[in-house]
């Protein structure tokens, strides 16, 4: 068995036509996928062992049929727009990781309850699972994520951090710029954060470190934001 990584174009759809394999990982993380995820990605369900869509405008509802892949490590596909309800994936003995955080709260249900009591997965009573959620979405076992200001807080409660994707440009222009962006977020990137300065001290190694400004007088060191469509 092989991997299926999807190169793709920006906005490109991801359609029934990536499903061509009985492939064991689909990655295409910060790579602005835009389409739904097709129901014939069931195929899969008996092989796959990680689903790596983050990063994009991947719309339309989650197919029930996740709670059928019985062999996945991870669940990747937060800063997307989803909608819909999600999927029961309490059952997934084999699941670690599940991301569905920054889909700008529009989908639904909580992973709470079956989630993180599962008698089947014993890694979520454990505490070896992150799942990230939306505050709609939020959990006592998550790390719950406000889509709004792009802030997530751990399952304690104690620690909070800024959900920026600030090591890759486009990663951070596609976080920001995406089409389902709440009114909210638009607010606060204009206000707290409408420029991204480098502040790289190894180029070669590291071409783009970003660290939020307000003051964007030098358009050579900073992205600027100047609005949305």
């Amino acid at each position: 068995m092989g991997y299926i990584v999807f190169h793709s174009l920006p906005s490109r759809p991801l359609t029934k036509n990536h499903c061509i394999h009985r492939n064991r990982s689909s990655s295409s993380d910060w790579n602005n996928l835009g389409g739904t995820i097709p129901d014939e990605i069931s195929i899969w369900s008996d092989t796959m062992f990680e689903m790596n869509l983050g990063g994009g405008t991947i719309s339309g509802t989650l197919p029930s049929s996740l709670a059928n892949f019985t062999k996945l490590d991870s669940v990747v596909l937060n800063d997307n727009c989803l909608t819909g309800s999600i999927p029961d994936l309490h059952e997934i003995a084999s699941l670690n990781i599940v991301t569905l955080n920054n889909n700008a709260n529009q989908l639904t249900g909580s992973f709470n309850d079956k989630f993180c009591s599962s008698p089947t997965n014993t890694s979520l009573r454990e505490g070896g699972v992150i799942w990230a959620a939306d505050s709609e979405n939020a959990c006592s076992c998550c790390f719950n994520c406000d889509p709004d200001r792009l802030e997530c807080t751990d399952n304690t409660g104690q620690f909070t951090w800024k959900n920026l994707n600030m090591g890759d440009l486009d990663a951070l222009k596609s976080q920001f710029e995406k089409k389902c962006a709440t009114p909210e977020l638009k607010k606060w990137i204009l206000n707290e954060c409408p420029c991204a300065i480098n502040v790289s001290t190894d180029l070669e190694a590291f071409p783009f470190v970003g660290e939020c400004d307000t003051n964007c007088t030098d358009p050579e060191r900073s992205y600027v934001y100047d609005g949305y469509p």
